[in-house]
């Protein structure tokens, strides 16, 4: 996390800038939300006050602050959401058993974090310094319900976030910043009846 105030940047210019960026670092998706409360939250806080989350306690715990991206960096105004593809092949051990795709080689929780401060060292050099926190899915944050509002697809039946041209074979992250971004629109949802 980088402490040094941040500069006043052409909104326009710092998109294209973070665009540019994401895509150096294979990144097939990138949309911008604001840090505010995630669309939809209400119904979260309601699964939760239903009990449906088990003994999975740390949901409980962590509600408000999934609520509040702002309380993970203070005077955060943005939220960069990013995608990157992972395997799409089945994984078949050699007994037989499945191993999930996106399981399969190097850790993504440190692949994709390398992935993010290679993206925001990158974006710095012509944007200047900026504050920011980097979230690989264990930080407390409703990521999919984010990429979702920054326009990187929508959340299917199967509770995953669905890209129109990668289906649900990605893996999010997320970086908290205190540059004011324009936030990009959300796409329909486009699940049938299934």
């Amino acid at each position: 996390m980088d402490e040094a105030p941040s500069l006043i940047v052409d909104r326009v210019l710092a998109g294209r800038v973070l665009r540019e960026a994401a895509a150096q670092q294979g990144f097939v998706r990138i949309g911008f939300a604001r840090a505010d409360e995630p669309p939809r939250f209400e119904r979260f806080r309601s699964w939760i006050g239903q009990g449906r989350h088990a003994r999975m306690t740390y949901l409980e715990e962590t509600m408000e602050v999934r609520a509040q991206p702002r309380s993970l960096l203070a005077g955060a105004r943005s939220i960069i959401c990013l995608a990157a593809r992972h395997r799409t092949t089945r994984a078949v051990a050699r007994d037989g058993s499945r191993v999930a795709r996106y399981a399969v080689g190097r850790d993504y929780h440190q692949t994709l974090r390398q992935r993010a401060n290679r993206f925001v060292a990158s974006a710095k050099e012509s944007l200047g310094s900026f504050r920011y926190r980097i979230c690989v899915d264990s930080t407390p944050l409703a990521e999919r319900s984010l990429a979702a509002a920054a326009g990187l697809g929508w959340i299917g039946k199967n509770g995953c976030l669905i890209d129109p041209g990668e289906g649900s074979f990605l893996l999010l992250a997320e970086v908290i910043t205190d540059l004011d971004l324009p936030p990009d629109e959300p796409i329909a949802e486009r699940c049938g009846s299934c």
